[in-house]
């Protein structure tokens, strides 16, 4: 019983850990695709004649962020 608790706590560090990384990666992924958007918009406002009034017609929405990306580490032994 005892190796059996023993497993399985460092399987969820292990898990603890590669979540976070994978979280991290994510994120920078994330605002990444916020700055080249940004960009994006920012170059259509000023050259097109129009560009306020478009840009608030677009009102470009990212991505739904995936659940895994949005937990905090204090969930997930929940």
């Amino acid at each position: 019983m005892r190796v059996a608790e023993v497993a399985l706590d460092h399987a969820r560090s292990v898990f603890t850990g590669r979540l976070a990384a994978a979280q991290a990666v994510g994120w920078q992924i994330v605002h990444h695709v916020a700055r080249r958007e940004a960009a994006y918009v920012g170059a259509l406002a000023r050259k097109h004649k129009r560009g306020p009034e478009l840009v608030r017609l677009l009102e470009l929405t990212g991505p739904e962020l995936p659940s895994w990306l949005l937990l905090e580490a204090d969930n997930e032994e929940a």
